[in-house]
């Protein structure tokens, strides 16, 4: 795996105008979705760093 991309709407973690623009606040479910975030990107790291067979001379680096 050379990245992984995570999209999200805004809406689940900024305000909203009324012309539907987005602040640059959080809303109520920052702090929720970033704890969210920062679990799975934890996770993710410690299960990629507990493989036993990886071979890190055969994985491109970066910009490749």
């Amino acid at each position: 795996i050379q990245s992984i991309q995570i999209e999200l709407s805004r809406q689940l973690y900024l305000n909203l105008d009324q012309n539907k623009m987005f602040s640059r606040y959080p809303n109520q479910q920052f702090y929720m979705i970033r704890q969210i975030l920062c679990d799975a990107i934890v996770a993710a790291a410690q299960r990629f760093a507990h493989q036993d067979n990886l071979d890190f001379e055969h994985y491109p680096m970066a910009a490749e």
